[in-house]
């Protein structure tokens, strides 16, 4: 029997309800929009190239987002993308997560961060993030997000019993790992150069890390300031302890913290799944791991 095809093209209008962002420099912009064939609130980001190897890796975004929607509900759905050779962009219709970024949710708790009620909602926020990057982790092929960070994750229904965590931005989650990819202040050893450009499947296991210091803390550390090593030590001199910050912190946090920011790879946790697995032990424990 004869394989069949269906092809159709058709006009597909959609009205701006807001710009989210746009960026001259990385030819980039994100809107929310109303998709007026279906009435429904979609996000559409639009990202420019300037030639067709650059376009075909961004196409790397819309093939990631598809094969890991197999795995997570917990990224954007991609509905459709279209390529405007023409005029040399890449646009891509998703799912809209109306939401709170994590670096919203950092700035509202600053001034209730040592509040016992308020650590345990952060940490169950980390907690929801490594299940989300466990499932990502665990897929096949491997996958890592690669650019983790508190502006690419999104939280919905913060507080209430159906809250739910999304991770955004997934551009560079399918290119195998490179120098100088990701955000500065959150790459992991590898992506900074450090370890001879080493592989690995676990860089979003420290830039969790990183995070998690910084959202029960208000600290932002960095590598090469408070993070440092002699030489070509395969250890970092210190890890600041979580507890020096805020002492209401439970200690059982430090040591979870401080295994994902091991700058050997191999010393971290393997992915997001063992992470939250020890989470959700030090949570179990008597007043939140104490």
């Amino acid at each position: 029997m004869a394989s069949k095809q269906v092809e159709f093209d058709k006009k597909h209008k959609f009205l701006i309800l807001e710009t989210i962002y746009e960026s001259e420099a990385t030819q980039t912009c994100f809107y929310k929009a109303k998709d007026m064939e279906y009435d429904r609130t979609v996000g559409i980001k639009i990202i420019g190239f300037d030639d067709f190897k650059q376009r075909d890796l961004l196409l790397q975004e819309a093939r990631s987002m598809i094969k890991l929607e197999e795995f997570t509900d917990k990224i954007p759905s991609l509905y459709e993308y279209h390529i405007d050779n023409k005029n040399k962009k890449l646009i891509l219709v998703m799912q809209y997560i109306d939401g709170l970024t994590l670096r919203e949710i950092i700035k509202q708790t600053g001034d209730k961060r040592k509040d016992p009620y308020v650590i345990r909602q952060n940490i169950e926020l980390i907690y929801q993030i490594s299940l989300v990057l466990g499932a990502i982790h665990t897929s096949a092929p491997v996958f890592q997000h690669k650019d983790l960070k508190p502006e690419n994750i999104i939280v919905k229904n913060k507080g209430q019993l159906n809250q739910a965590v999304y991770l955004i931005d997934l551009g560079i989650t399918g290119r195998p790992l490179r120098r100088k990819t990701g955000t500065p202040l959150y790459q992991s050893p590898e992506q900074r150069g450090y370890l001879g450009f080493i592989s690995s499947d676990n860089v979003d296991v420290f830039s969790l890390g990183l995070i998690f210091f910084e959202i029960l803390t208000g600290k932002q550390l960095r590598i090469g300031v408070d993070l440092l090593r002699k030489s070509n030590e395969k250890h970092w001199v210190n890890i600041p302890a979580v507890t020096d910050y805020n002492e209401n912190v439970p200690p059982i946090y430090n040591d979870i913290i401080s295994k994902c920011l091991q700058l050997m790879p191999d010393k971290r946790y393997r992915n997001g799944m063992e992470v939250a697995k020890a989470i959700n032990y030090a949570l179990k424990r008597k007043r939140y791991g104490r």
